[in-house]
Protein backbone atom coordinates (compact mmCIF):
# COMPACT_ATOMS: atom_id res chain seq x y z
CA UNK A 1 0.00 0.00 0.00
CA UNK A 2 1.53 3.48 -0.99
CA UNK A 3 0.70 5.96 1.86
CA UNK A 4 -0.74 9.15 1.27
CA UNK A 5 1.30 11.25 3.78
CA UNK A 6 4.64 10.45 4.58
CA UNK A 7 5.25 11.21 7.52
CA UNK A 8 9.01 11.54 7.34
CA UNK A 9 9.39 14.08 5.13
CA UNK A 10 10.13 17.58 5.26
CA UNK A 11 6.69 19.56 5.84
CA UNK A 12 5.37 22.75 7.50
CA UNK A 13 1.75 21.02 7.89
CA UNK A 14 1.30 20.04 11.98
CA UNK A 15 1.24 16.33 12.15
CA UNK A 16 -1.50 14.70 13.95
CA UNK A 17 -0.69 12.19 16.42
CA UNK A 18 -2.57 9.76 18.45
CA UNK A 19 -1.44 8.13 21.47
CA UNK A 20 -3.21 4.59 22.41
CA UNK A 21 -2.66 3.40 25.92
CA UNK A 22 -2.59 0.59 27.65
CA UNK A 23 -3.24 -0.24 31.25
CA UNK A 24 0.19 -0.66 33.12
CA UNK A 25 2.69 1.35 30.55
CA UNK A 26 5.10 2.87 32.36
CA UNK A 27 5.21 7.14 32.41
CA UNK A 28 8.46 6.85 31.23
CA UNK A 29 7.19 5.11 27.92
CA UNK A 30 4.25 7.68 27.23
CA UNK A 31 6.38 10.82 28.42
CA UNK A 32 9.45 9.83 25.69
CA UNK A 33 6.34 10.06 22.94
CA UNK A 34 4.83 13.11 23.87
CA UNK A 35 7.25 14.81 25.41
CA UNK A 36 9.31 15.86 22.02
CA UNK A 37 6.80 16.97 20.47
CA UNK A 38 5.68 19.13 23.15
CA UNK A 39 8.89 20.76 23.46
CA UNK A 40 9.21 20.68 19.47
CA UNK A 41 6.17 23.34 19.17
CA UNK A 42 7.66 25.44 22.01
CA UNK A 43 11.16 25.44 20.67
CA UNK A 44 9.67 26.51 16.91
CA UNK A 45 7.28 28.67 18.18
CA UNK A 46 4.41 27.29 16.73
CA UNK A 47 2.25 24.18 16.41
CA UNK A 48 4.41 21.67 14.27
CA UNK A 49 2.64 18.40 16.24
CA UNK A 50 -1.11 17.81 17.76
CA UNK A 51 -2.05 14.99 20.04
CA UNK A 52 -4.49 12.88 21.75
CA UNK A 53 -4.90 10.29 24.34
CA UNK A 54 -6.75 7.55 23.30
CA UNK A 55 -7.63 4.39 24.19
CA UNK A 56 -9.94 1.14 22.95
CA UNK A 57 -12.84 2.16 24.85
CA UNK A 58 -12.35 5.80 26.00
CA UNK A 59 -12.15 4.98 29.71
CA UNK A 60 -9.24 5.93 32.13
CA UNK A 61 -5.92 4.06 31.54
CA UNK A 62 -4.02 3.60 34.71
CA UNK A 63 -0.33 3.78 34.24
CA UNK A 64 2.30 1.46 36.67
CA UNK A 65 3.57 4.61 38.52
CA UNK A 66 -0.45 5.00 40.06
CA UNK A 67 -0.77 7.85 37.84
CA UNK A 68 -4.59 8.09 35.47
CA UNK A 69 -4.60 9.36 32.17
CA UNK A 70 -7.81 10.13 30.72
CA UNK A 71 -8.10 9.31 27.18
CA UNK A 72 -10.46 9.23 23.59
CA UNK A 73 -12.25 6.57 22.18
CA UNK A 74 -10.12 5.08 19.56
CA UNK A 75 -12.39 4.85 16.66
CA UNK A 76 -12.55 8.64 16.48
CA UNK A 77 -9.06 9.55 15.88
CA UNK A 78 -8.76 10.61 12.46
CA UNK A 79 -4.62 10.84 12.22
CA UNK A 80 -1.54 10.19 10.34
CA UNK A 81 0.48 8.39 13.07
CA UNK A 82 -0.73 6.02 15.80
CA UNK A 83 2.00 5.82 18.45
CA UNK A 84 0.71 1.94 20.84
CA UNK A 85 2.39 2.35 24.28
CA UNK A 86 2.03 -0.56 26.09
CA UNK A 87 3.82 -2.25 29.38
CA UNK A 88 2.23 -5.06 31.41
CA UNK A 89 -0.53 -7.49 30.72
CA UNK A 90 -0.08 -7.56 27.29
CA UNK A 91 -1.71 -11.21 26.17
CA UNK A 92 -4.57 -9.74 28.77
CA UNK A 93 -5.24 -6.80 26.81
CA UNK A 94 -4.38 -7.73 23.29
CA UNK A 95 -7.86 -8.31 22.83
CA UNK A 96 -9.89 -9.14 19.09
CA UNK A 97 -11.34 -5.63 19.16
CA UNK A 98 -7.56 -3.85 19.47
CA UNK A 99 -6.52 -5.81 17.02
CA UNK A 100 -8.89 -5.73 14.82
CA UNK A 101 -8.40 -1.83 14.87
CA UNK A 102 -4.68 -1.57 14.10
CA UNK A 103 -5.41 -3.63 11.36
CA UNK A 104 -7.99 -1.11 9.96
CA UNK A 105 -5.93 1.95 10.80
CA UNK A 106 -3.17 0.62 9.15
CA UNK A 107 -5.19 -0.47 5.87
CA UNK A 108 -6.93 2.92 6.31
CA UNK A 109 -2.85 4.16 5.56
CA UNK A 110 -1.70 5.13 9.11
CA UNK A 111 1.69 4.86 10.15
CA UNK A 112 2.04 2.65 13.44
CA UNK A 113 4.60 3.17 15.65
CA UNK A 114 5.11 0.34 19.13
CA UNK A 115 6.87 1.70 22.09
CA UNK A 116 8.18 -0.78 24.44
CA UNK A 117 5.59 -3.32 24.67
CA UNK A 118 3.62 -2.20 21.64
CA UNK A 119 5.63 -4.23 19.24
CA UNK A 120 4.60 -7.23 20.99
CA UNK A 121 0.73 -6.12 20.44
CA UNK A 122 1.90 -5.30 16.93
CA UNK A 123 3.32 -8.69 16.29
CA UNK A 124 0.32 -10.31 17.80
CA UNK A 125 -1.80 -8.54 15.30
CA UNK A 126 0.30 -10.22 12.51
CA UNK A 127 1.31 -6.79 11.42
CA UNK A 128 4.66 -6.64 12.06
CA UNK A 129 5.40 -10.33 9.94
CA UNK A 130 8.09 -10.03 7.24
CA UNK A 131 9.59 -6.53 9.02
CA UNK A 132 12.57 -5.34 10.83
CA UNK A 133 11.34 -4.75 14.59
CA UNK A 134 12.92 -4.22 17.97
CA UNK A 135 11.74 -5.10 21.56
CA UNK A 136 12.78 -4.51 24.89
CA UNK A 137 15.90 -6.02 25.51
CA UNK A 138 14.41 -8.50 28.53
CA UNK A 139 11.95 -9.32 25.82
CA UNK A 140 13.83 -10.41 22.95
CA UNK A 141 14.28 -14.10 23.90
CA UNK A 142 10.33 -14.65 24.19
CA UNK A 143 9.96 -12.39 21.22
CA UNK A 144 12.05 -14.36 18.37
CA UNK A 145 10.56 -17.91 19.89
CA UNK A 146 7.31 -15.92 20.11
CA UNK A 147 7.12 -14.31 16.35
CA UNK A 148 9.55 -16.08 14.21
CA UNK A 149 8.42 -14.65 10.90
CA UNK A 150 9.19 -10.89 12.18
CA UNK A 151 12.79 -10.09 11.73
CA UNK A 152 14.00 -9.06 15.42
CA UNK A 153 16.97 -6.48 15.15
CA UNK A 154 18.38 -5.76 18.81
CA UNK A 155 18.43 -1.43 17.85
CA UNK A 156 17.40 0.78 19.67
CA UNK A 157 14.73 1.76 17.54
CA UNK A 158 13.77 0.21 13.92
CA UNK A 159 11.91 1.81 10.94
CA UNK A 160 9.97 -0.47 8.68
CA UNK A 161 6.82 1.46 7.04
CA UNK A 162 4.63 2.08 8.16
CA UNK A 163 5.58 0.83 11.25
CA UNK A 164 8.54 1.54 13.55
CA UNK A 165 9.25 -0.08 16.94
CA UNK A 166 11.25 0.95 20.00
CA UNK A 167 13.23 -1.15 22.29
CA UNK A 168 12.16 0.91 25.33
CA UNK A 169 11.34 5.04 26.60
CA UNK A 170 14.88 6.55 26.08
CA UNK A 171 14.81 4.79 22.34
CA UNK A 172 11.45 6.53 21.56
CA UNK A 173 12.99 9.62 22.46
CA UNK A 174 15.70 9.10 19.50
CA UNK A 175 12.75 7.89 17.55
CA UNK A 176 11.03 11.10 18.22
CA UNK A 177 14.17 13.35 17.88
CA UNK A 178 14.64 11.20 14.33
CA UNK A 179 11.11 12.51 13.18
CA UNK A 180 11.88 15.94 13.60
CA UNK A 181 14.76 15.95 11.74
CA UNK A 182 13.72 14.37 8.73
CA UNK A 183 10.21 17.31 9.07
CA UNK A 184 11.88 19.93 10.74
CA UNK A 185 15.77 19.58 10.43
CA UNK A 186 18.68 18.83 12.25
CA UNK A 187 18.83 22.54 14.39
CA UNK A 188 15.37 22.08 15.59
CA UNK A 189 15.79 18.21 16.80
CA UNK A 190 18.66 19.41 19.03
CA UNK A 191 17.40 22.22 20.17
CA UNK A 192 14.47 19.81 21.31
CA UNK A 193 17.26 17.42 22.99
CA UNK A 194 18.92 19.93 24.55
CA UNK A 195 16.09 21.02 26.44
CA UNK A 196 16.35 17.33 27.95
CA UNK A 197 19.76 17.75 28.14
CA UNK A 198 19.71 14.19 26.41
CA UNK A 199 23.23 13.85 25.01
CA UNK A 200 23.84 11.87 23.12
CA UNK A 201 21.79 11.38 20.49
CA UNK A 202 21.45 7.59 19.11
CA UNK A 203 20.48 6.15 15.30
CA UNK A 204 18.13 3.63 15.40
CA UNK A 205 20.67 0.71 14.21
CA UNK A 206 22.43 1.66 17.61
CA UNK A 207 22.56 -1.41 19.87
CA UNK A 208 20.45 -1.07 23.02
CA UNK A 209 22.72 -1.44 25.59
CA UNK A 210 22.04 -4.43 28.53
CA UNK A 211 24.46 -3.08 31.09
CA UNK A 212 25.27 1.23 32.27
CA UNK A 213 28.66 1.13 31.49
CA UNK A 214 28.90 5.18 31.01
CA UNK A 215 30.37 5.92 34.34
CA UNK A 216 32.34 2.36 34.72
CA UNK A 217 34.08 3.37 31.79
CA UNK A 218 35.27 6.87 33.45
CA UNK A 219 37.11 5.14 35.93
CA UNK A 220 37.88 1.33 34.40
CA UNK A 221 37.35 1.67 30.66
CA UNK A 222 38.79 -1.84 30.06
CA UNK A 223 36.22 -3.47 32.80
CA UNK A 224 34.17 -1.10 30.67
CA UNK A 225 35.29 -2.56 27.09
CA UNK A 226 35.40 -6.14 28.17
CA UNK A 227 31.76 -5.47 29.24
CA UNK A 228 30.91 -4.14 25.95
CA UNK A 229 32.32 -7.18 24.33
CA UNK A 230 30.43 -9.90 26.50
CA UNK A 231 27.42 -8.02 26.02
CA UNK A 232 27.87 -8.13 21.91
CA UNK A 233 28.90 -11.78 21.88
CA UNK A 234 26.17 -12.89 24.21
CA UNK A 235 25.14 -15.58 21.71
CA UNK A 236 28.58 -16.93 20.89
CA UNK A 237 30.78 -15.89 24.74
CA UNK A 238 34.43 -15.61 24.46
CA UNK A 239 36.46 -17.44 26.76
CA UNK A 240 37.98 -15.31 30.17
CA UNK A 241 41.17 -15.94 28.72
CA UNK A 242 40.34 -14.57 25.15
CA UNK A 243 38.83 -11.44 26.96
CA UNK A 244 41.85 -10.85 28.80
CA UNK A 245 44.30 -10.87 26.00
CA UNK A 246 41.84 -8.47 23.93
CA UNK A 247 41.92 -5.94 27.00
Amino acid sequence: MKYANNIWQAGSKPLHVGLLLLDESNTLSLAAAVDPMRACNRRADRRLFSWQFLSQAGQPVHLTSGMTVQTEELRGFAGDLLILVAGFRLEAQCTPPLIAALRRYVADGCQLWGVDGGSWIMAQAGLLDGHRATCHWEDAEAFSRRFPSVNLVPDRYAISAPFATTGGASPCIDLMLHLITCRHGRALSERVASAFIYDPLHTGDAPQQMIATTRISSKHPRIARVLKQMENLIDSPPTIAALARAN
